[in-house]
């Protein structure tokens, strides 16, 4: 279709025509198979009228992914606002979402997650309650009363690697969220003795500024990307707590497994100058999914016996969302 028009008022720069677009996210929805035809009579009203009360410890409201412009008005039964949800049953709730959760499995009459969500359910409600990222060992949810619907972390079938190359063409690759694309620059490589002696480990106070600067660090502990960041390095290495789950780093940055870290420090021990260079990540599909995450908390219940615990699994590895510019994206 051909169209024109004439830009008559000086405040309009240009018109384009309207466009539908697919949202970006994630790709759980799509992994979990809801874009795809269904079999039920009215597709369109499914989800249709339902109320989630979310539990969580404050969202930026001022983030475009809360904007309601063009959002149907809500349900006629919700009676609540968007604040403070202390009582979800006379505030039309459908669903309550929790992602909190105790220290340690607690009795029942003790746990006052289970019992302010068993009132909730006499009413009607569901509550769905994260398992917990207490895994990979036995028993380590806390989620186990039965009227909870208790659900583990699993991936999907999408991976951030990030590769590193080093000066002798050696490739390493890892995990992280990573959008620097050095262009095949390649920066000096430090570690260990390099600074300060718990330097290695990239300890709080522990990395010179003046000889990390424009370096890419090698750190033994994954707590030292942050520090690292702080002390003015170009990159950083360090090794990742789960092999499941990318972090999000405000530079170059991979995580690796021990072996490969391994390998990379004894690169940098025999080479005079060492350098590498930390890529741009690439999204990449994996085939293995869904798996439970490494991080995932198990079962079985450790309170009650008899109640299979989690209940269901979803997916809860390298999902995006937005975070407040009002802080460090490495908080």
């Amino acid at each position: 279709m051909n169209w024109a028009a004439t830009l008559s008022r000086k405040n309009v720069v240009s018109v384009f025509p309207s466009k539908k677009l697919q949202l970006q996210t994630t790709r759980s929805w799509d992994f979990l198979g809801f874009p795809q035809p269904t079999t039920m009579k009215n597709p369109s009203d499914v989800g249709s009228d339902v109320v989630v009360g979310v539990i969580d410890s404050g969202i930026w409201l001022e983030l475009p992914s809360f904007d309601d412009r063009g959002f149907g008005p809500p349900p006629a039964k919700w009676k609540g606002v968007c604040k403070g949800g202390s009582n979800f049953t006379s505030d039309g709730v459908d669903v309550i979402s929790v992602s909190i959760r105790t220290l340690e499995a607690v009795d029942i009459d003790a746990d006052t997650i289970a019992i302010g969500d068993f009132h909730a359910t006499r009413g009607g409600i569901l509550t769905v309650h994260s398992a917990g990222n207490s895994g990979p060992q036995s028993a380590t949810t806390c989620s186990v009363a039965p009227w909870l619907l208790s659900v583990a972390a699993s991936t999907i079938d999408r991976k951030f690697e990030s590769k590193v190359v080093l000066g002798n063409g050696n490739i390493v690759t890892g995990v992280s969220v990573n959008a620097f694309a050095e262009n095949g620059v390649e920066s000096p490589l430090i570690h260990g003795d390099a600074s300060l002696g718990c330097a290695g480990a990239c300890d709080p106070g522990c990395l010179d500024s003046s000889v990390v600067k424009n370096k890419i660090v090698i750190c033994d502990s994954s707590d030292g990307k942050k520090v690292a960041f702080e002390a003015g390095a170009k990159g950083v290495i360090y090794p990742y707590n789960s092999p499941d789950a990318a972090s999000v780093v405000a530079l170059p940055a991979s995580g690796v497994d021990f072996q490969s870290l391994d390998a990379i420090i004894s690169y940098h021990n025999s080479t005079k100058n060492p350098v590498a260079e930390v890529l741009k990540c690439d999204i990449v599909r994996d085939p293995g999914a869904p798996l439970v995450a490494s991080f995932s908390s198990r079962g079985p219940n450790s309170i009650i016996s008899g109640i299979l615990k989690p209940d269901v699994s979803a997916p809860g590895v390298d999902i995006l969302a937005g975070f407040s510019f009002s802080g460090s994206i490495n908080n």
